[in-house]
């Protein structure tokens, strides 16, 4: 089932792709008509936005091999919000969405895991992704150690201010395209950490926001 999944997506992106390029030179073509060009761009986007989604079901279909090694949790929640905000700006300079600030609660202590490095960058990647699209303009990350299943672990608190995050929401949260037409990020996610031996757990925080707990082995 999952190597069907996969190989529909492939096909389904490289055909967006190819209309695609014809909105691209038919831009062109009616650069003098401004009127048109506004349907042009509003196709782009929905064409932009049906790319994405074959990309995250090819992603989250797809075989995930694991290459565990030690790493650093803090850098690579640095590594995961760069490429996050990286993949909402438009053009130099310019974001799609609001500026979202990322903020350390505690850099002290021990913060190695022994996980997938690329592998866990991109599910860290991926919550951080959804906490923006979701209109977070602060993140606040935490780390502290725990016991899980009788080794030592690493918990990371992704903490935001969404505005909407309530008792179905975060039900929900882990559920292919549960919340969104367009979201399966935190699926993915969920799959990654598993995979890991960890947990993963969402939770709503008041007044508003969403906490993201995440729980990794360390050796």
């Amino acid at each position: 089932m999952s190597q069907m999944v996969r190989a529909m997506a492939h096909s389904a992106r490289n055909a967006m792709q190819g209309g695609q390029a014809c909105l691209h030179i038919l831009g062109f073509k009616l650069a003098d008509r401004p009127d048109l060009i506004e349907l042009i761009d509003k196709v782009q986007a929905s064409q932009d936005r049906l790319l994405a989604i074959f990309n995250d079901v090819g992603e989250f279909a797809g075989p995930i091999k694991l290459e565990i090694a030690a790493c650093d949790a803090s850098e690579l929640v640095d590594a995961a919000f760069a490429a996050a905000v990286a993949a909402r700006h438009v053009g130099p300079g310019q974001a799609a969405t609001g500026r979202t600030e990322l903020k350390f609660d505690n850099r002290s202590g021990s913060r190695a895991l022994r996980v997938d490095r690329q592998v866990t960058r991109r599910a860290l990647e991926r919550l951080l992704l959804d906490a923006i699209d979701a209109g977070a303009t602060t993140i606040v990350v935490g780390f502290r150690s725990e016991e899980l299943s009788g080794g030592q672990s690493l918990v990371v608190e992704l903490s935001d201010d969404r505005s909407k995050f309530g008792e179905n929401e975060c039900s929900k949260y882990f559920e292919p395209f549960a919340n969104r037409a367009d979201n399966l990020g935190a699926a993915f996610a969920q799959r990654v950490v598993k995979l890991q031996g960890g947990q993963i757990h969402a939770a709503s925080r008041s007044p508003q926001g969403a906490t993201i707990t995440i729980t990794l082995p360390c050796s």
